[in-house]
């Protein structure tokens, strides 16, 4: 079977860089005793997982139709890891 090629969009690495950059910031103001800082830090984790596993679906499922193996392997973990980020009854 050839392998697919992923739909790649370049803004994904600046989209990182600037999360990153601001999660890095919330986490100096937290630091520095701002407990409100902690709060949102901690509120914008659930997201992120959140985020995960809705990517996760949607990269497995259609239009894209991704394995469970090619998506443990871009995030450089097993397949079965992969499929266990998403909860059951997920695609």
């Amino acid at each position: 079977m050839a392998a697919r090629k992923a739909r790649q969009h370049r803004e994904a690495p600046e989209i990182g860089a600037m999360l990153r950059r601001m999660l890095r910031a919330m986490a100096r103001r937290a630091g520095e005793g701002d407990l409100l800082a902690l709060r949102e830090l901690v509120e914008l984790r659930a997201v992120i997982d959140q985020a995960i596993v809705d990517g996760a679906r949607l990269a497995h499922g259609d239009p894209h139709r991704f394995s469970w193996a090619e998506i443990g392997a871009e995030l450089g973990i097993s397949r079965l890891a992969a499929q266990q980020r998403v909860p059951r009854g997920g695609t």
